[in-house]
Protein backbone atom coordinates (compact mmCIF):
# COMPACT_ATOMS: atom_id res chain seq x y z
CA UNK A 1 0.00 0.00 0.00
CA UNK A 2 1.36 3.39 -0.97
CA UNK A 3 0.58 6.92 0.22
CA UNK A 4 1.47 9.81 -2.07
CA UNK A 5 2.32 13.13 -0.42
CA UNK A 6 1.76 16.27 -2.48
CA UNK A 7 4.26 18.75 -1.07
CA UNK A 8 7.54 20.50 -1.59
CA UNK A 9 10.44 18.17 -0.82
CA UNK A 10 14.23 18.32 -0.21
CA UNK A 11 16.59 19.32 -1.66
CA UNK A 12 14.25 22.26 -2.20
CA UNK A 13 14.81 24.58 0.76
CA UNK A 14 11.38 24.95 2.31
CA UNK A 15 9.95 24.35 5.77
CA UNK A 16 7.10 22.24 4.38
CA UNK A 17 9.65 20.19 2.45
CA UNK A 18 11.60 19.43 5.62
CA UNK A 19 8.41 18.59 7.50
CA UNK A 20 7.27 16.19 4.76
CA UNK A 21 10.66 14.49 4.63
CA UNK A 22 10.59 13.92 8.39
CA UNK A 23 6.98 12.73 8.25
CA UNK A 24 7.54 10.21 5.45
CA UNK A 25 10.73 8.89 7.10
CA UNK A 26 8.83 8.34 10.34
CA UNK A 27 5.88 6.69 8.58
CA UNK A 28 8.14 4.35 6.63
CA UNK A 29 10.22 3.43 9.69
CA UNK A 30 7.09 2.69 11.70
CA UNK A 31 4.88 0.98 9.12
CA UNK A 32 7.14 -0.44 6.42
CA UNK A 33 6.55 -2.74 4.52
CA UNK A 34 2.81 -2.34 4.99
CA UNK A 35 2.90 1.33 3.94
CA UNK A 36 5.35 3.00 1.58
CA UNK A 37 5.61 6.74 1.04
CA UNK A 38 5.87 8.34 -2.37
CA UNK A 39 6.11 12.04 -3.28
CA UNK A 40 4.56 14.39 -5.81
CA UNK A 41 6.97 17.30 -5.44
CA UNK A 42 5.94 20.90 -6.04
CA UNK A 43 8.82 22.85 -7.58
CA UNK A 44 9.34 26.60 -7.35
CA UNK A 45 8.58 27.27 -11.04
CA UNK A 46 8.50 25.75 -14.52
CA UNK A 47 12.28 25.64 -15.03
CA UNK A 48 13.51 24.53 -11.61
CA UNK A 49 14.53 20.90 -11.35
CA UNK A 50 15.98 19.16 -8.32
CA UNK A 51 17.96 15.95 -7.81
CA UNK A 52 15.20 14.27 -5.86
CA UNK A 53 15.47 10.82 -4.27
CA UNK A 54 13.93 7.88 -6.12
CA UNK A 55 10.65 7.88 -4.19
CA UNK A 56 9.73 11.26 -5.73
CA UNK A 57 7.49 10.13 -8.58
CA UNK A 58 6.26 13.48 -9.93
CA UNK A 59 7.53 17.03 -10.30
CA UNK A 60 4.95 19.80 -10.62
CA UNK A 61 5.23 23.34 -11.91
CA UNK A 62 3.11 25.17 -9.30
CA UNK A 63 1.85 27.66 -11.88
CA UNK A 64 0.64 25.03 -14.35
CA UNK A 65 -2.93 23.94 -13.66
CA UNK A 66 -2.45 21.26 -16.31
CA UNK A 67 0.49 19.80 -14.36
CA UNK A 68 -1.76 19.30 -11.35
CA UNK A 69 -4.48 17.65 -13.43
CA UNK A 70 -2.03 15.34 -15.22
CA UNK A 71 -0.48 14.31 -11.91
CA UNK A 72 -3.89 13.55 -10.41
CA UNK A 73 -4.86 11.50 -13.47
CA UNK A 74 -1.61 9.52 -13.24
CA UNK A 75 -2.20 8.81 -9.56
CA UNK A 76 -5.74 7.63 -10.38
CA UNK A 77 -4.22 4.88 -12.53
CA UNK A 78 -1.93 3.56 -9.76
CA UNK A 79 -3.74 0.63 -8.14
CA UNK A 80 -1.36 0.37 -5.19
CA UNK A 81 -1.94 4.02 -4.13
CA UNK A 82 -4.69 4.07 -1.51
CA UNK A 83 -4.38 7.62 -0.15
CA UNK A 84 -3.08 11.07 -1.11
CA UNK A 85 -1.95 13.48 1.60
CA UNK A 86 -1.79 17.17 0.63
CA UNK A 87 0.61 19.25 2.74
CA UNK A 88 -1.09 22.62 2.41
CA UNK A 89 0.46 26.02 2.92
CA UNK A 90 -0.69 29.30 1.38
CA UNK A 91 1.88 30.31 -1.22
CA UNK A 92 3.02 26.77 -2.00
CA UNK A 93 0.57 26.12 -4.84
CA UNK A 94 0.07 28.35 -7.86
CA UNK A 95 -3.02 30.19 -9.01
CA UNK A 96 -4.94 32.88 -7.12
CA UNK A 97 -4.40 32.11 -3.44
CA UNK A 98 -3.12 28.65 -4.35
CA UNK A 99 -6.28 27.69 -6.23
CA UNK A 100 -4.45 25.25 -8.55
CA UNK A 101 -4.69 22.71 -5.75
CA UNK A 102 -8.46 22.72 -6.32
CA UNK A 103 -7.90 21.50 -9.88
CA UNK A 104 -5.76 18.68 -8.53
CA UNK A 105 -8.38 17.64 -5.97
CA UNK A 106 -11.14 17.96 -8.56
CA UNK A 107 -9.38 15.51 -10.89
CA UNK A 108 -8.23 13.15 -8.14
CA UNK A 109 -10.31 9.98 -7.65
CA UNK A 110 -8.29 8.57 -4.75
CA UNK A 111 -9.17 9.29 -1.08
CA UNK A 112 -7.34 12.38 0.14
CA UNK A 113 -6.41 14.04 3.42
CA UNK A 114 -5.24 17.66 3.71
CA UNK A 115 -2.78 18.77 6.38
CA UNK A 116 -3.19 22.52 6.96
CA UNK A 117 0.01 24.21 8.13
CA UNK A 118 -1.73 27.54 8.60
CA UNK A 119 -5.31 28.67 8.91
CA UNK A 120 -6.40 32.20 8.00
CA UNK A 121 -7.66 33.87 11.20
CA UNK A 122 -8.41 37.18 9.48
CA UNK A 123 -8.91 36.63 5.73
CA UNK A 124 -8.99 39.55 3.36
CA UNK A 125 -12.04 39.93 1.14
CA UNK A 126 -10.59 37.94 -1.77
CA UNK A 127 -9.52 35.10 0.51
CA UNK A 128 -12.94 35.01 2.17
CA UNK A 129 -14.66 34.63 -1.18
CA UNK A 130 -12.21 31.94 -2.25
CA UNK A 131 -12.76 30.01 0.98
CA UNK A 132 -16.51 29.61 0.66
CA UNK A 133 -17.50 30.05 -2.99
CA UNK A 134 -19.41 27.12 -4.48
CA UNK A 135 -17.17 26.04 -7.37
CA UNK A 136 -20.01 24.00 -8.88
CA UNK A 137 -22.36 26.99 -9.02
CA UNK A 138 -21.28 29.57 -11.59
CA UNK A 139 -23.83 32.05 -10.23
CA UNK A 140 -22.50 31.87 -6.66
CA UNK A 141 -21.12 35.36 -6.00
CA UNK A 142 -21.61 36.05 -2.27
CA UNK A 143 -21.12 39.47 -0.72
CA UNK A 144 -18.86 39.79 2.31
CA UNK A 145 -21.72 39.51 4.80
CA UNK A 146 -22.69 36.19 3.25
CA UNK A 147 -19.01 35.09 3.21
CA UNK A 148 -18.76 35.75 6.93
CA UNK A 149 -22.03 33.94 7.61
CA UNK A 150 -20.86 30.82 5.77
CA UNK A 151 -17.46 30.79 7.50
CA UNK A 152 -19.10 31.10 10.91
CA UNK A 153 -21.45 28.23 10.04
CA UNK A 154 -18.35 26.09 9.55
CA UNK A 155 -17.59 26.47 13.25
CA UNK A 156 -15.84 29.81 13.74
CA UNK A 157 -16.97 31.96 16.67
CA UNK A 158 -15.76 35.17 15.02
CA UNK A 159 -14.36 36.14 11.64
CA UNK A 160 -12.57 39.38 10.78
CA UNK A 161 -12.64 40.19 7.06
CA UNK A 162 -10.17 42.88 6.04
CA UNK A 163 -10.92 45.18 3.13
CA UNK A 164 -7.49 45.99 1.74
CA UNK A 165 -8.33 44.50 -1.66
CA UNK A 166 -11.70 46.22 -2.02
CA UNK A 167 -12.01 49.30 -4.26
CA UNK A 168 -13.06 51.67 -1.49
CA UNK A 169 -11.57 55.06 -0.54
CA UNK A 170 -10.70 53.70 2.92
CA UNK A 171 -9.86 50.22 4.15
CA UNK A 172 -12.96 48.80 5.86
CA UNK A 173 -12.43 45.89 8.24
CA UNK A 174 -15.49 44.06 9.52
CA UNK A 175 -15.70 41.76 12.53
CA UNK A 176 -18.56 39.25 12.46
CA UNK A 177 -20.03 36.95 15.08
CA UNK A 178 -22.91 34.50 15.23
CA UNK A 179 -25.43 37.37 15.26
CA UNK A 180 -23.86 39.20 12.32
CA UNK A 181 -21.70 42.32 12.18
CA UNK A 182 -20.03 43.08 15.52
CA UNK A 183 -18.02 46.13 14.55
CA UNK A 184 -16.72 47.93 11.48
CA UNK A 185 -13.54 50.03 11.38
CA UNK A 186 -12.30 52.38 8.65
CA UNK A 187 -8.62 53.15 8.07
CA UNK A 188 -6.89 55.53 5.64
CA UNK A 189 -5.23 53.70 2.79
CA UNK A 190 -1.45 53.70 2.87
CA UNK A 191 0.76 53.80 -0.23
CA UNK A 192 2.84 50.81 -1.14
CA UNK A 193 2.43 47.03 -0.98
CA UNK A 194 3.13 45.31 2.32
CA UNK A 195 4.37 41.86 3.27
CA UNK A 196 3.37 40.72 6.75
CA UNK A 197 0.36 42.93 7.41
CA UNK A 198 -2.04 40.02 7.97
CA UNK A 199 0.47 38.19 10.16
CA UNK A 200 0.99 41.33 12.24
CA UNK A 201 -2.75 41.83 12.70
CA UNK A 202 -3.42 38.19 13.62
CA UNK A 203 -0.52 38.07 16.09
CA UNK A 204 -1.60 41.33 17.71
CA UNK A 205 -5.16 40.06 18.16
CA UNK A 206 -3.89 36.81 19.70
CA UNK A 207 -1.59 38.68 22.08
CA UNK A 208 -4.35 41.03 23.24
CA UNK A 209 -6.79 38.15 23.75
CA UNK A 210 -4.15 36.33 25.78
CA UNK A 211 -3.90 39.41 27.98
CA UNK A 212 -7.60 39.22 28.76
CA UNK A 213 -9.16 41.75 26.39
CA UNK A 214 -12.59 40.90 24.99
CA UNK A 215 -12.69 40.11 21.28
CA UNK A 216 -14.19 43.39 20.11
CA UNK A 217 -11.65 45.49 22.02
CA UNK A 218 -8.74 43.27 21.02
CA UNK A 219 -9.62 43.56 17.35
CA UNK A 220 -9.86 47.35 17.56
CA UNK A 221 -6.52 47.80 19.34
CA UNK A 222 -4.79 45.28 17.07
CA UNK A 223 -5.94 47.18 13.98
CA UNK A 224 -4.60 50.43 15.37
CA UNK A 225 -1.25 48.83 16.18
CA UNK A 226 -1.04 47.21 12.72
CA UNK A 227 -1.92 50.43 10.89
CA UNK A 228 0.83 52.30 12.76
CA UNK A 229 3.32 49.50 12.04
CA UNK A 230 2.49 49.78 8.35
CA UNK A 231 2.65 53.57 8.38
CA UNK A 232 6.21 53.35 9.73
CA UNK A 233 7.06 50.39 7.49
CA UNK A 234 10.25 50.22 5.50
CA UNK A 235 11.41 48.73 2.22
CA UNK A 236 14.74 46.91 2.67
CA UNK A 237 15.28 46.26 -1.04
CA UNK A 238 13.23 46.33 -4.23
CA UNK A 239 10.44 44.16 -2.85
CA UNK A 240 7.45 44.85 -0.66
CA UNK A 241 7.35 47.05 2.40
CA UNK A 242 7.83 45.43 5.82
CA UNK A 243 5.85 46.56 8.89
CA UNK A 244 7.93 48.21 11.60
CA UNK A 245 6.50 46.32 14.57
CA UNK A 246 8.78 48.18 16.97
CA UNK A 247 7.67 51.65 15.88
CA UNK A 248 6.39 52.30 19.41
CA UNK A 249 9.90 51.84 20.84
CA UNK A 250 11.60 54.31 18.52
CA UNK A 251 12.98 57.53 19.94
CA UNK A 252 10.86 60.41 18.69
CA UNK A 253 14.06 62.45 18.37
CA UNK A 254 15.65 59.99 15.94
CA UNK A 255 16.94 61.50 12.74
CA UNK A 256 13.84 62.85 11.01
CA UNK A 257 15.74 63.02 7.75
CA UNK A 258 15.61 59.23 7.49
CA UNK A 259 13.26 58.41 4.64
CA UNK A 260 10.69 55.69 5.03
CA UNK A 261 9.25 54.35 1.81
Amino acid sequence: MKIIYLSSFPPRECGIATFTADLTDAMDDLLEPVIESRIAAVNTDAVSRYHYPRHVLFQIDPHSERDYVRTAESINGMDDVKLVNVQHEFGLFGGPYGSNILSFLGALKKPSVVTFHSVLPSPNSMEARRLIVDEDNEKDDPNLNECAKRIIQLGCEYVLITGTHEHTPKVINNLYGERGLVRSDNWPRLPGIYHGSGCTLAAAIAALLANGLPMEEAVREAQEYTWEALKYGFRPGMGQHIPDRLFWARDEDEDESETRH
